[in-house]
């Protein structure tokens, strides 16, 4: 009777996930002609890894584009500054023209999103409450969805492999297919999965896995690289991207954290919302270190016991992807790496009820924020305070690391006395 329940719960919540994700992904199919601006200067890069041309220059990224579907893309200067592996990962789509490439990158993102929600749902028995089923909700609804995949954001796959790859290698599963998914969520966005796989590179049960996927993933940005070198016979392509980033952050560019961008009320690094409390980028950044530095040290005194390493990965593996989001520049599109926080959920759900729902509820702020103060107190709707809820997301994780610690070493001790040996370290 139990088993049936669960089945038709588990079946229930599969058709929820189901019904709101088409949503969105119907949208993106039915919107018109896709913005593909995030899109464009991956596969303008692949291209130029194989011709005589400087995926680092917008110029180039437009005429390229043009060339491809037939329409201009709105690319502004500091636009291209993805890593040669980036385009070398996407290199494959070049076999099609452009309505099917477009076309097969949207399916490949949506359907990787749905495959993540089934996973996360089926893997920690997220359909046996309402609560722990409420954040695959807050990741559908959020908005985000809609927009990353009209403009082809990588970040999607890439958030979506990594999740999947490190939960594959934790849990010692298909290593093969663990390994190919981490690798291609460090080719095409190394910030997003770096943290955790060299956190699992200082795991004795996922060692070897973690060394391969990030042997295979520097061998992709050296081969993109190589390829970029010889059709340019310079590598002076690395001096463009570098500048790129130098003007994005500009006054007013694309990665500005200050009130002069927009766009920055939506950024979830600390430097948006502290350049509204202190008017010094040069200020806001030793600030932003200085609190990233400290919830580092805090991770890593953590990770130094080896029963919070072997019983907590997710917990630890979630502080560091949110970490990540705090010192440098992130976008409204990178909200989607919440989705790690969610395994981390199922681990202190039945530790501390108390830090699993204030969790829980941050995970809503940190989603909805902007969209909150819009509704809400839409004079203060340009203050971006989500970064503040990161932090908060963050520390909450932190403290959860010691919850429950000192019942599961009496736990292991027992057991090992009873086995007439001692608790095995990680």
């Amino acid at each position: 009777m139990l088993k049936r329940r669960r089945a038709l719960l588990a079946i229930l919540a599969l058709a929820v996930t189901f019904l709101l994700w088409s949503r969105p992904f119907h949208w993106t199919l039915r919107a018109g002609e896709p913005d593909a601006r995030d899109f464009a200067p991956l596969i303008a890069g692949a291209h130029c890894l194989f011709h005589a041309c400087n995926p680092y220059d917008s110029n180039v990224v437009e005429h390229l584009f043009q060339r491809l579907a037939g329409r201009n893309v709105f690319i502004v200067p500091e636009v291209p500054v993805y890593p040669p592996s980036s385009f070398l990962a996407v290199s494959p789509l070049l076999l099609l023209r452009w309505p099917a490439m477009h076309l097969a990158w949207t399916l490949l993102g949506g359907g990787l999103l749905l495959a993540v929600y089934v996973f996360l749902i089926l893997r920690f028995d997220l359909y046996t409450s309402v609560v722990a089923y409420l954040p695959i909700v807050f990741v559908i609804q959020s908005g985000i969805m809609f927009p990353a995949l009209w403009v082809g954001q990588p970040i999607i796959i890439a958030a979506g492999c990594g999740l999947l790859g490190v939960t594959l290698l934790v849990s010692g599963e298909v290593p093969l297919l663990a390994i190919a998914l981490l690798v291609v969520s460090l080719a095409l966005k190394p910030q997003v999965a770096l943290a955790p796989a060299l956190f699992l590179l200082f795991r004795r049960s996922t060692a070897k896995a973690a060394a391969a996927a990030l042997a295979f993933a520097a061998a992709l940005l050296l081969a993109g690289a190589a390829l970029l070198s010889f059709q340019l016979h310079s590598l002076s392509f690395f001096s463009q991207e570098s500048a790129n980033v130098k003007l994005s952050l500009q006054p007013g560019r694309l990665s500005d954290p200050s009130a002069a961008n927009a766009d920055s009320a939506t950024f979830l690094n600390l430097q948006a919302p502290l350049s509204r409390l202190i008017p010094n980028l040069h200020a806001d950044n030793l600030v932003a270190y200085a609190i990233s530095l400290a919830l580092l040290v805090a991770i890593v005194l953590a990770c130094l016991d080896p029963i919070t390493r072997r019983n907590r990965p997710y917990t630890i593996i979630a502080a560091l992807v949110m970490l990540s989001t705090l010192p440098l520049y992130h976008r409204v599109f990178d909200g989607l790496l919440l989705i790690f926080v969610i395994p981390a959920l199922a681990e202190l759900r039945w530790r501390s009820r108390p830090l699993y729902w204030g969790v829980t509820a941050l995970s809503f702020l940190w989603f909805f924020s902007h969209r909150l103060l819009s509704h809400l107190f839409p004079r203060t709707a340009l203050f971006p305070y989500t970064a503040f809820v990161g932090v908060a997301i963050c520390l909450g994780l932190i403290l959860s690391l010691g919850v429950g610690r000192h019942g599961e070493l009496r736990r292991q001790e027992g057991a090992a006395l009873e086995a007439g040996g001692q608790p095995q370290p990680s």
